[in-house]
């Protein structure tokens, strides 16, 4: 377990997020958990998934949870799962 102070911010709840419009603020209120006092007047929108993809469609793959399951290699898998279970499932996630 994390013994410093910290936020989880996944990746679900950004997901969730984006689509409600409403990502500034959930990173607001994460940053003032941290005791990070500061106001966002008017957030710049974020990019839109497409944009990133066109940026980097290697890294931003297709914007959907959990779609690693039918993209990475099982080989790939093992190795990761290998390496990073523990943190993994300290963190909710399951194989």
């Amino acid at each position: 377990p994390c013994r410093a102070p910290y936020v989880l911010i996944t990746y679900e709840a950004l997901l969730k997020h984006q689509a409600n419009g409403t990502v500034a603020t959930y990173l607001q209120k994460a940053l003032r958990k941290l005791e990070f006092e500061f106001d966002i007047k008017n957030p710049d929108p974020l990019p839109s998934f497409e944009q990133y993809h066109k940026a980097r469609p290697n890294f931003f793959r297709r914007g959907i949870s959990g779609s690693w399951r039918d993209e990475m290699p099982a080989e790939d898998e093992e190795v990761f799962w290998e390496r990073n279970g523990a943190t993994m499932e300290w963190l909710g996630y399951t194989r």
